[in-house]
């Protein structure tokens, strides 16, 4: 779904094929008796080759829908009364596997594509004057593969390893911020709680009201956010209050650099 609401994508099997079909929320109202009113969305025909190609993530913006494909493709869509391909990008020859998320920058300025490669797996392109260019591959994350991303504001990308650690880049000056330079390449200290898991983290988001925040979510009931006063300070876990604030689930774990009062102290390894 796009972020206004007036778009939505979906990927169905034909012929072995996850093929793509794009609705508008610009429908009209039928009337039910005993359901009152409800929305037919429009269904729009995608632009050849997004008929025949296998879908395998898809990120929306407020007017261009970004499509992956199993050839490490990207296309770049545009959403109006009639939808067009504005442009392809293709991956590094470099990258083996499967693309696996698509995020944008706030602005829409920085794409970055991500592929659970250990080497080569997070790419980013930048728009110029209108079209996306491949910009910067990130560095092999000291031999961890890439478990989830996330653009935070327009400038920063987390980006969550297989073993639950967390790196920040700064997209302008191509390298790691201050928050994760005092955390050390490969991290050093990392709370024992989300060390030694055996599963992966499956999503990496930005708290919508608190950007200072990184939630990290796994599939077995664990929820994390990293927590600063300001946006990524310079900071290290040596003497760092971790603090676990369970919740219903008992998974939510909260990461501050200051103490906060009647939450269990989590320990850095």
């Amino acid at each position: 779904m796009s972020p206004n609401g007036q778009w939505r994508a979906d990927c169905y099997q034909q012929c072995h094929h996850a093929a793509l079909l794009v609705s508008t929320a610009a429908s009209h109202m039928h009337e039910q008796q005993e359901r009152g009113f409800h929305l037919e969305p429009q269904t729009l025909a995608p632009p050849k080759p997004l008929d025949r190609i296998t879908v395998v993530a898809l990120h929306f913006t407020e007017s261009l829908l970004f499509v992956a494909d199993s050839m490490n493709r990207v296309f770049v869509v545009a959403l109006s009364e009639t939808i067009s391909i504005v442009s392809t990008l293709a991956l590094p020859n470099t990258t083996e596997l499967p693309i696996s998320s698509l995020r944008t920058s706030r602005n829409g300025n920085f794409l970055v594509v991500m592929t659970k490669s250990s080497l080569n797996g997070v790419h980013v392109f930048k728009r110029d004057n209108g079209t996306y260019g491949l910009y910067w591959s990130v560095p092999d994350l000291a031999g961890a593969c890439p478990a989830a991303i996330a653009v935070i504001n327009e400038t920063k990308l987390a980006i969550a390893t297989v073993s639950f650690h967390v790196y920040v880049f700064d997209l302008e000056e191509r390298k790691l911020t201050p928050w994760s330079e005092a955390n050390k390449f490969p991290i050093e200290r990392w709370p024992i709680e989300i060390s030694n898991r055996k599963d992966f983290p499956v999503r990496l988001f930005t708290n919508p009201k608190n950007e200072s925040q990184l939630i990290m979510v796994g599939p077995i009931q664990v929820h994390c956010t990293l927590t600063a006063r300001t946006l990524f300070p310079a900071f290290a876990f040596h003497g760092l209050l971790l603090a676990c604030h369970p919740c219903k689930t008992n998974s939510l774990a909260l990461l501050s650099p200051v103490p906060m009062p009647g939450h269990r102290q989590m320990r850095a390894v």
